[in-house]
């Protein structure tokens, strides 16, 4: 059985000191990139999968010193006082997404702005109207009418459907 994944949660703007402190201690390191559009400027540029987030692989058993590297907050933990544990899969379905500039391929939805849509959660299933296509990563901001109202709101890809 492969060795499983932990997960980092690091200091801001440390990714790098972090890959280097990790990787100097005989560890796997693994901070996944993508082409993210920034909130301020809407310009797309290269940022981290999973902000404040990074995953470790030990060569052996101890991961405890993940906690003392410096750059690291700590070691997402399960229940208990064990950390808790990645696939070895799920690395390797990232990986497999990634391009040859090293970034990782999301999937793109092409709503537009302006289009008609239906945001289903559950039971509810609501219409709507594309605000912004590229709200955030993996979310569509809408417009929908809540009693009365226009109301934008952030829904998940994976929640909205041509009408």
């Amino acid at each position: 059985m492969s060795r499983p994944w932990l997960i980092l949660r690091v200091k801001q703007r440390m990714l790098a000191r972090v890959e280097y402190n990790v990787r100097n201690q005989g560890a796997e390191y693994y901070s996944p990139r993508a082409m993210m559009r920034s909130f301020k400027t809407k310009l797309l540029r290269p940022a981290p999968l999973f902000p404040g987030y990074a995953f470790a692989r030990p060569a052996g058993e101890q991961w405890v010193f993940l906690r003392g590297t410096f750059g690291v907050l700590d070691v997402l933990m399960s229940l208990g006082e064990e950390p808790a544990r990645l696939p070895p899969v799920e690395i390797t379905r990232l990986r497999a997404r990634e391009g040859a500039d090293g970034l990782v391929r999301l999937e793109a939805h092409e709503f537009k702005k302006g289009e008609r849509v239906r945001v289903e959660r559950g039971a509810v299933s609501l219409d709507a109207v594309v605000a912004d296509s590229m709200a955030a990563r993996d979310r569509v901001a809408v417009l929908m009418q809540v009693m009365g109202r226009w109301t934008r709101a952030d829904v998940a890809v994976g929640d909205v459907s041509r009408e």
